[in-house]
């Protein structure tokens, strides 16, 4: 997302009547190679622009093959757009074959302009949280804009900082745990308490366990599969939050491939061999109902309460690699409809885990999930 903010910088750049910009680095995403009428071009001028191209990025580096077939980022660097790239806007079919990880210079306007192309061989996930992408950073930058004290791009200690945001981050869910199960003790939240430890389910019945695995193993692949195309069919969408929309879209068709395998055993199954909704907790009174809407609500505030005090006082967040609690700015409230899109995902597994799923077919490690 950063990228595209770079190119759309670049573009607002180039319409200035004083250009401010003068180097360009693009992380696992695409430079612009065309311009308005769709023909090659050199849009970045004489500024400096690298990319950081993951060889295994699922999203970005993908191209065209002579007989129509799609290729994935392993064949970026052979491709017309890479290679035009490279060659500073040139018509690749004219242009000499350009490599990876080599600096290409040229006299653009007067100026000596740099144009590269790193592929550390990582995901495109792995290529923002990696020490070589980060030297790849370092190294750019050192090369075309240069440091009055440079310090060698493998000296890294950011991962330091990633290591106590994800105790920070442990110790956040631990506070969530916790507190939710305080408040199951005060008069207002009691009613929500069992009143005794409840027991997973006995299970000795050898075509339950099959059951058990196999629609684990089918969510999972589930899951897997129609993650790309349904994130694809995101980027198509007019919508101001095009990756939340992606991943809610994603969480209701997995919430809802988990609602129909609880059904299918439920009615295939479960309900044949004694199985009861209410003593499973699947169905409740509306009152233990909407007691637990307010403890979720008090939970989410407080536990939230706790990110902002530690951003005011001590300018930190909870995170590790694509996971992050932080603080956020009024202004977001405005997209609070896209968080409806993860309730069928959450409320569906919830009710699997503690109600379908909770018993002993996975003995201890089902326990403790």
């Amino acid at each position: 997302m950063g990228s595209w903010s770079c190119n759309a910088a670049v573009a607002s750049d180039n319409e200035a009547e004083t250009q401010l910009i003068s180097s360009v680095l693009i992380h696992c995403n695409e430079p612009t190679y065309t311009d308005a009428d769709g023909n090659y071009a050199n849009i970045y001028g004489s500024r400096d622009v690298g990319v950081i191209s993951a060889v295994y990025d699922e999203f970005f580096g993908k191209s065209t093959a002579e007989d129509g077939s799609s290729l994935d980022s392993p064949y970026y660097v052979e491709s017309d757009n890479a290679q035009s790239f490279l060659n500073f806007g040139a018509d690749p079919q004219n242009a000499e074959e350009r490599e990876a990880f080599t600096y290409y210079t040229e006299n653009v306007d007067g100026e000596e302009s740099v144009r590269i192309i790193y592929r550390p061989a990582i995901t495109h996930a792995w290529s923002h949280f990696s020490a070589k992408s980060e030297s790849y950073v370092i190294d750019f930058f050192e090369e075309t804009l240069g440091a009055p004290n440079p310090i060698d791009s493998g000296s890294q200690i950011w991962q330091w900082k990633e290591t106590f945001n994800c105790i920070g981050l442990v110790g956040f869910a631990l506070f969530i745990c916790s507190f939710g199960g305080m408040l199951l003790y005060t008069p207002l939240f009691e009613k929500l308490r069992a009143p005794e430890l409840i027991q997973p389910v006995q299970v000795t019945d050898g075509k339950r366990k099959v059951i058990f695995w196999v629609s684990l193993l089918a969510a999972f692949a589930f899951g897997t599969v129609v993650f790309l195309p349904i994130m694809a069919k995101s980027n198509t969408l007019s919508v101001s939050q095009v990756m939340p929309m992606g991943m809610g879209l994603w969480g209701i068709a997995c919430g809802l491939f988990a609602i129909a395998s609880m059904l299918i055993y439920y009615f295939a199954y479960g309900r044949k061999h004694g199985m009861d909704l209410e003593a499973a907790g699947v169905k409740i009174p509306l009152k233990k109902l909407g007691l637990s809407i307010l403890m979720a609500i008090v939970v989410v505030v407080v536990s939230y309460g706790c990110v902002f005090a530690v951003d005011y006082f001590f300018l930190a967040d909870f995170r590790i690699w694509t996971l992050g609690i932080k603080a956020f700015e009024a202004p977001i409230l405005t997209r609070l409809p896209y968080i409806l899109l993860f309730f069928v995902y959450y409320i569906a597994v919830s009710v699997s885990i503690n109600c379908f799923n909770y018993n002993t077919v996975g003995k201890k490690l089902n326990g403790f999930l």
